[in-house]
């Protein structure tokens, strides 16, 4: 899937790229994106996700530079 200056928020956009596993074993989510706009430092974060295919996914792991800062976090999933 390609994210094209996806907006969660009005003055931060997402572009990127998001791929899906189809491993019934390990299926997993993958994404590579670049933020920027007026509201954040320009960065690029990769994002990784174990997933089921009921739509579950696992927590969510974050890691990459804002900034020139490197940033690293896990979410939760759903």
């Amino acid at each position: 899937m390609t994210i094209h200056r996806c907006r969660f928020v009005r003055d931060v956009a997402v572009v990127g790229r998001s791929f899906f596993s189809f491993d019934f074993a390990n299926p997993e989510l993958r994404a590579h994106v670049r933020i920027h706009g007026e509201g954040t430092a320009d960065g690029e974060l990769s994002i990784t996700s174990a997933y089921w295919f009921d739509t579950r996914f696992g927590p969510f792991r974050i890691d990459g530079q804002i900034g020139g800062r490197h940033v690293a976090l896990t979410m939760p999933g759903n």
